[in-house]
């Protein structure tokens, strides 16, 4: 069980790091939350949730990852002199 995770996380990662499965793999796994067919059915208290759970998970990862690579790019097209803030200080 453990190589089948580890498998499929490593299937995840190659396959989410090329933009043009990035979107199909969030849009499925959307879809397989949204949709009443599961792998294991929820009915079964524990097993039934670990297989959303996972895909919630790496749902999560992907579009924070998404969403850091996004910002790291707008930050390297800021000027640093628009960030420079100028401070008038007084003394007492």
């Amino acid at each position: 069980m453990k190589f089948l995770i580890k498998y499929l996380f490593q299937w995840f990662t190659r396959k989410s790091t090329n933009p043009k499965y990035r979107w199909l793999l969030i849009l499925g796994g959307l879809f397989y939350m949204l949709s009443p067919f599961d792998l294991s059915p929820d009915i079964f208290p524990v097993v039934g949730w670990l297989d959303d759970a996972m895909v919630m998970s790496m749902l999560v990862s992907e579009l924070t990852n998404m969403l850091t690579i996004r910002e790291n790019q707008m930050n390297l097209d800021i000027d640093p002199a628009d960030v420079t803030i100028d401070v008038k200080a007084t003394t007492v």
